[in-house]
């Protein structure tokens, strides 16, 4: 009998400490866990940033990087902390993507081993905003630069013309809208608080960057301004698209398909029609003006201020248009500030813009649109191994332009006046036989 009693007894004394050290671990847990990046249980095949298509691995919805431990960083400093400010407190611990131990940083200063200013503090990890990149590529694109600069921050990167890699679309229309609808429609029940939508190139035109290079802009971007304003550009330079990019008239003659008119008279044709048939019960603005580029941060509550049945019949319009690629691209352009809750010009002074976006505060001289040597404006693809070649060279600027010590060089010389009458008389000579003929 009594024996009985021993094993009842110790029985209940190891059930009671296993309940206790169940519930003990539990609330350890709850401060040292990273905030999760994935939904519980809905693992896919994802792509990796710049691996080739198909090549992704069995992890998180979604998501590219270390399969755990991911951090989402972001800045938490007033803009007139300037581009310096991280978000991780003094003699806070953060905890490194990926690793299972955590690692000290002091002072201010610090960042996110991603090199970005995004770094918060682990000890209210609750307060980290959730980033994520979604990133319009296809097969030539070279993606990589966004896992080597960001490897903390999840990337969907869909390669438009591949059928077969784990993120894609079905039609490759439209430019990079038919990915980030896509993205949306698929993903508008588990966004994260910003979704930043980019173009895979690192190098491109229109990146705010004297070099255009597109990942300062990225590492510069202030999370706390787009949870602010809830729709922000990666621009603040005014060319192009602003303060006036489109001025839609419903009764204009011109087609967007007229092979005589030019692309502005086009574009504008194209944008009335394709408004209506978008946003049937909005009135058509007079004006329409955004930093161009269609690259963009925004906040879940925007998104899903219109409803998932919204973004299907963007889509479907993306579709079905008669516009080409080019002009259905570009009325999506300058309809996503739209969508997202901004208004229909959109254009801050550059100087405040730079200042609250980017934290950059202490530019030189700074105008309503844009600042000094922030972004030399040139329209068209830049050289192939920009910026190792191609600098000075068809309109693009010397790599060193921005320099605060450069100095361009001096024009050449004019020519002697004996050379201009020897030049002057040749072209006259060139004249008179040519109306002799």
């Amino acid at each position: 009998m009594l024996n009985r009693r021993l094993t009842l007894l110790t029985f209940t004394l190891c059930f009671v400490l296993l309940v206790c050290y169940t519930l003990g671990g539990s609330r350890i847990a709850e401060h040292v866990v990273l905030i999760p990046t994935d939904h519980q249980g809905k693992g896919t095949t994802n792509q990796q940033p710049g691996t080739p298509a198909g090549s992704g691995t069995q992890q998180q919805q979604g998501h590219s990087g270390s399969g755990s431990g991911h951090e989402h960083l972001h800045n938490n400093l007033p803009p007139a902390a300037g581009v310096g400010g991280t978000g991780a407190g003094k003699d806070a611990t953060v905890q490194k993507p990926g690793s299972g131990s955590s690692s000290s940083s002091s002072g201010s200063g610090s960042t996110g081993d991603d090199g970005s200013k995004w770094g918060h503090s682990a000890s209210s990890p609750a307060a980290a905003p959730k980033v994520e990149f979604v990133v319009s590529a296809t097969k030539a694109t070279n993606t990589t630069w966004i896992g080597e600069h960001f490897p903390s921050v999840p990337a969907h990167v869909y390669i438009a013309d591949d059928p077969r890699a784990p993120f894609t679309v079905l039609k490759n229309i439209g430019h990079e809208s038919n990915v980030y609808l896509t993205y949306i429609i698929d993903h508008y029940d588990e966004l994260p608080d910003v979704v930043v939508f980019l173009h895979g190139r690192r190098y491109q035109w229109h990146n705010e960057d004297p070099l255009y290079d597109g990942v300062p802009p990225l590492q510069k971007l202030r999370i706390p301004y787009v949870l602010s304003k809830g729709f922000a550009t990666l621009r603040c330079s005014w060319l192009l698209g602003c303060p006036l990019e489109i001025k839609p008239d419903p009764a204009a003659k011109t087609k967007w398909d007229d092979p005589g008119a030019d692309q502005r008279a086009k574009t504008e044709a194209a944008y009335a029609k394709a408004f209506k048939e978008l946003f049937p019960s909005k009135p058509l603005p007079e004006a329409v003006g955004v930093h161009c580029g269609a690259q963009f941060a925004t906040t879940r509550e925007r998104i899903r201020a219109n409803s998932v049945a919204d973004y299907v019949s963007y889509r479907d319009w993306l579709w079905t248009t008669e516009l080409t690629d080019e002009f259905s691209g570009r009325v999506m352009e300058y309809s996503w500030h739209l969508i997202l809750g901004a208004p229909a010009v959109d254009c801050p002074h550059a100087g405040t813009c730079f200042c609250e976006k980017f934290g950059m505060c202490d530019l030189a001289e700074c105008h309503d649109y844009g600042c000094e040597k922030t972004y030399f404006f040139n329209f068209g693809e830049l050289p192939e191994k920009w910026p190792a070649e191609g600098s000075g060279e068809n309109g693009w600027p010397v790599t060193q332009w921005a320099d605060p010590e450069y100095t361009p060089p001096p024009p050449p010389p004019p020519p002697p006046p004996a050379e201009k009458e020897a030049e002057k008389k040749s072209e006259d000579g060139k004249e008179g036989e040519g109306k002799r003929r």
